[in-house]
């Protein structure tokens, strides 16, 4: 009944799809939101004014492609960073700045985008969480007050091996056979078993997972068993750390 000799016939009205290419209906966006699929989050560029430190910045929104980091004079860079290794774990320390309040720390893995943060009060950080053997990067600012200071320049660690990656070199721990402490774990007297290696050991220390030394012990040539009195110890995990030439080794005890 339209068009021809009648009235002309009404466009059929188009009713709203998911495929339309057309931001209609309930979307919230082209195809998508509504009654549609949800629609993706675009992913955020970084900018120098978000807030954050990321990108090529080596400081909150400065450095890199940013603006040069102001440096802070009232707030100074933690200096004189240092790592080493307490068995598994990976002991992280620098220079105590009086000005400072606490310290952000960053940790990644060497060749991977995202820092991993930790806040701490003192000025070292144990490091316990990480893969043993992998090349890791570290660095840490100043937090004084309502002031930041600039990064440290990044140092480089391999996880559970003394010294820096980009240092000398890192020699693994060999030996003939394995140290023996006993009783494990200890309440008075631990036992400590010196086996025949082809360098005599010549010290013996014991540290705690702070790393703070808890006795430190000479050993004389040829000696193969020392007695030590561990009945002053707060109870915890400690770790016998045993050295001579060439060679570094580290064993867990438990005192109770």
């Amino acid at each position: 009944d339209c068009a021809g000799s009648c009235a002309p016939c009404e466009d059929p009205v188009e009713v709203p799809t998911c495929e339309d290419e057309v931001q209609n209906g309930d979307e919230t966006g082209v195809d998508c939101g509504g009654s549609c699929v949800p629609c993706e989050e675009p992913e955020e560029e970084p900018t120098c004014e978000d807030g954050e430190q990321n990108g090529d910045e080596t400081g909150v929104d400065c450095g890199g492609s940013c603006a040069p980091c102001d440096e802070n004079l009232n707030c100074p860079v933690p200096e004189n960073l240092n790592q080493n290794a307490l068995g598994p774990f990976t002991i992280l320390s620098w220079d105590r700045v009086n000005e400072g309040n606490y310290y952000n720390l960053q940790i990644r893995k060497e060749g991977e985008e995202t820092w991993m943060n930790y806040p701490t009060r003192i000025n070292r950080y144990v490091a316990s969480r990480l893969q043993r053997g992998e090349v890791y990067e570290w660095m840490v600012q100043t937090v004084c007050g309502q002031e930041v200071s600039a990064w440290s320049a990044a140092q480089l660690f391999v996880a559970g091996q003394p010294g820096n990656a980009s240092g000398t070199n890192i020699s693994p721990v060999v030996t003939k056979r394995e140290l023996g402490l006993y009783p494990n774990p200890a309440r008075d007297i631990l036992n400590v078993v010196i086996p025949d290696f082809d360098v005599s050991i010549t010290q013996l220390s014991i540290v705690d997972l702070n790393g703070k030394t808890w006795g430190s012990f000479r050993v004389e040539e040829g000696r193969q068993h020392l007695q030590i009195n561990v009945s002053n110890f707060p109870r915890g995990l400690y770790f016998v750390k045993y050295e001579g030439q060439d060679q570094v080794g580290m064993k867990r005890i438990l005192v109770q």
